[in-house]
């Protein structure tokens, strides 16, 4: 096998691995707080501060028009609270309220569980992996 062949054979392992792994743990939030992921990742994104409803339509990258959608139904939910920017009253940020800071935690402690299969590795290969992984990831790593 090719280094080239190789390297597309470990990707398509690790991308398959980590697709259907990410499909269950979607769905398990999914069943639990009742709300689609679009929403939870707002949530998540929030977590760390009120956004202006532009940064959070970056984050999710979404358009302005359905961010709006989404925080509407967010507030409906009594998960988010929109207030006027103190700075510049025509902006608006959002914020999580207590709920929704409760919902967030929830997802990222399910989003946070590793696959199954990672009890079955030693401490050496998971320091490893998690080196491999880091040195794949420096500088191309996102937070979308």
């Amino acid at each position: 096998m090719s280094d080239r062949n190789a390297q597309i054979a470990a990707w398509q392992t690790v991308r398959d691995v980590v697709m259907e792994h990410l499909a269950l743990r979607r769905a398990e939030v999914h069943a639990r707080l009742g709300l689609s992921f679009t929403r939870v990742k707002a949530l998540g994104r929030l977590a760390g501060g009120r956004l202006s409803m532009g940064e959070l339509a970056a984050a999710l990258d979404t358009d302005p028009p359905y961010t709006s959608v989404i925080v509407d139904d967010l507030v409906q939910r009594q998960l988010v609270v929109r207030s006027a920017d103190p700075d510049d009253r025509r902006r608006k940020l959002v914020g999580l309220t207590a709920a929704g800071a409760e919902y967030a935690s929830t997802a990222e402690s399910i989003l946070g569980q590793p696959p199954e299969g990672f009890a079955s590795l030693g401490a050496a290969e998971l320091g490893a992996l998690t080196a491999a992984f880091r040195r794949l990831g420096h500088g191309a790593v996102t937070t979308r």
